[in-house]
């Protein structure tokens, strides 16, 4: 059916980290980066078989196609979900916070570093599509992130997806602060 979910890889990670077994959680970590994408894969599908709608689009703003995603797992995962990318987001970002390793952070591209802005500015210019207004009035789901699938039997704009991308962007944003990033602010 399935090898990974990596929403749930993304929160065993800073568990293994705690006990020193950075080993174990790299490879994962560095899975993310190498598969960060601009992608969204089947992200917008809506899949409540219920109702009927499996495979339908859902309604609302498209996603804009740009380099950061994190969480398009290809064959990997039955459900490319929305809330793998601010989990993934969180799980790089505590890495370095617990392990405070600048090497393995690295800078430039293909680094984790450059992995997290580009998620970072990924969930910026998503949060971006829905800032509009529809008859002078700003539109309900103005400033969350695009409508998409947040697990087998939900989708919409919903604040359970952009919960989870808001903790990666604040873990994100410690890091940067920490290692006095310009992009920190």
């Amino acid at each position: 059916y399935e090898v990974c979910w990596p929403c749930n890889a993304a929160k065993a990670l800073p568990t293994l980290d705690l006990r020193g077994l950075t080993h174990l959680s790299r490879p994962v970590l560095q899975s993310f980066v190498d598969l960060q994408t601009d992608d969204v894969g089947v992200l917008r599908r809506d899949r409540r078989k219920e109702f009927g709608r499996s495979g339908e689009q859902v309604a609302g703003e498209d996603f804009e196609r740009r380099p950061g995603f994190l969480g398009n797992f290809g064959d990997w995962t039955a459900n490319t979900l929305l809330l793998s990318h601010g989990l993934e987001l969180w799980a790089l970002a505590s890495h370095y916070r617990i392990t405070r390793d600048g090497e393995w952070l690295g800078a430039g591209p293909e680094s984790p570093l450059q992995a997290i802005l580009d998620a970072c500015d990924w969930t910026a210019a998503q949060r971006r599509v829905t800032m509009r207004e529809q008859n002078g009035k700003k539109v309900p789901h103005w400033g969350l992130l695009p409508a998409a699938a947040a697990h087998d039997w939900l989708s919409g704009n919903t604040i359970f997806n952009d919960a989870f991308c808001i903790f990666g962007m604040i873990e994100a944003v410690r890091l940067l602060r920490e290692i006095d990033h310009p992009r920190a602010e």
